[in-house]
């Protein structure tokens, strides 16, 4: 293989973020060419990357780690100085969250959640005309609701629900 191969593998390897191989790339490029040249044999480059990325994961976490750690107590810091500012953060973060969380359930109990009924194409409104002249229907009224419940025979089922402003009934 070229002499050139472990870097080369190791650039094609491991696509970490810049910042990261901007700060350690040269370390662990070195490092990873250092054990290239100590393996041998058919299977030295499995091997080589059984031992190293190991090590390289467990290394980068641990760095990670402490650079997160590092961060969390500078924002705490930070915060502590101006709790007015933390809690119109944290405010408008669970104002946000919350707001989220009602569009997505409104969206998903109205127009993704199919209705509750078999055959949603047989269900019909059912109004009383209005003989006085003064509207065109009415809504049904609970105790007419029950007396065509009662009475009829060319429906499976009869339901009735509360709208906003009146007494409707469903037939299915």
């Amino acid at each position: 293989m070229p002499a050139a191969f472990p870097e080369a593998g190791y650039d094609a390897a491991l696509p970490l973020s810049f910042s990261w191989r901007t700060e350690y790339d040269e370390e662990m490029c070195s490092v990873f060419a250092a054990r290239w040249r100590e393996t041998h044999g058919p299977f030295a480059l499995f091997v080589l990357w059984l031992e190293f990325i190991p090590d390289l994961l467990t290394n980068a976490l641990a760095v990670q780690w402490d650079v997160l750690r590092q961060d969390v107590r500078q924002a705490t810091r930070a915060l502590r100085r101006s709790p007015g500012f933390a809690l119109t953060a944290v405010a408008v973060a669970a104002v946000g969250i919350g707001a989220t969380t009602v569009a997505f359930t409104v969206v998903d109990h109205v127009l993704l959640r199919p209705f509750p009924f078999t055959r949603q194409g047989r269900l019909v409104k059912l109004r009383e005309d209005d003989l006085s002249g003064l509207q065109r229907f009415w809504d049904l009224s609970p105790a007419n609701y029950r007396d065509w419940k009662r009475l009829s025979t060319s429906y499976e089922s009869m339901g009735a629900y509360r709208g906003v402003r009146s007494q409707n009934s469903i037939l299915s």
